[in-house]
C-alpha cells in the first residue's frame, strides 16, 4: 500500500519536487531547476527507438554492493552533507567513484569469469 501510496504521481510529484533531488516518476511533473537538462533528454530519447531505456542503465547496482554503496553515499553528500549543507560538489563525487570503480568491475569479471580479449 504504501508504495502504492508514493508512487501515485500525484504523491510522488510533491515528495520528490519537496526534496529537490530527483525527477518525479511523472517527468512533466518536476520543479526542481536542476534536472531541466536532464528531464529535456529523457524527453527527446523517448522519442528516439535508437535510445537505451533509461532504466537499463542504472549502473550502481549493477557493479555490486559495495559501488552502490558509495555511489548511493556521495550522491547524498552531493545533495546535503552530514551537517544538512547543500554541496553540490560534483568533483567530490566523481572522486570518491574513481576510487571504487576498478575494484568493483575486478570484483565482477572475476565472480562471472569473464575474459576480454
Amino acid at each position: 500500500d504504501f508504495l502504492m501510496f508514493l508512487t501515485a504521481s500525484k504523491n510522488n510529484k510533491r515528495l520528490v519536487n519537496d526534496l529537490g533531488t530527483a525527477l518525479p516518476i511523472k517527468i512533466s511533473d518536476s520543479t526542481v531547476s536542476l534536472f531541466d537538462g536532464l528531464a529535456k533528454q529523457y524527453t527527446q530519447d523517448l522519442t528516439n527507438e535508437k535510445s537505451l531505456l533509461w532504466s537499463s542503465c542504472y549502473i550502481p547496482e549493477m557493479l555490486g554492493t559495495s559501488f552502490n554503496e558509495k555511489y548511493q553515499l556521495a550522491m547524498g553528500d552531493y545533495y546535503q552533507d552530514s551537517e544538512g549543507v547543500l554541496t553540490g560538489d560534483l568533483d567530490k563525487v566523481i572522486e570518491i567513484l574513481n576510487g571504487e570503480i576498478d575494484g568493483s568491475i575486478n570484483v565482477l569479471v572475476d565472480k562471472y569469469g569473464w575474459k576480454f580479449e
